[in-house]
């Protein structure tokens, strides 16, 4: 049997950023929101490599997303400034 060092397994806050290719804001924002697990040791942040590896295999589980309603809002609104614009280009207004 190979013993393995949980030490080993380990990574700095620096090394977690190279891994998963990402800014201190977002992986701070990936703490906070629990979609990461990390471990504080004193004042620094661990991170298992292997709870990093899962992260990456699954991806983001969140999705953020306007409700419908507000989409259709929007939707309307840019509908009508492009009728304005293809007006103004048909020579319609000025």
């Amino acid at each position: 049997m190979v013993e393995t060092n949980a030490e080993e397994d380990l990574l700095t806050f620096d090394e977690a950023l190279q891994m998963l290719g990402t800014s201190r804001p977002t992986l701070y924002r990936l703490l906070s929101s629990g979609e990461l697990k990390g471990l504080k040791v004193g004042k620094q942040w661990r991170f298992r490599r292997f709870d990093l590896l899962n992260y990456l295999e699954r991806g983001p589980i969140t999705i953020a997303a306007a409700p419908d309603d507000i989409i259709d809002v929007e939707i309307a609104f840019f509908e009508a400034e492009i009728e304005k614009l293809a007006a103004v280009a048909k020579g319609g207004a000025g």
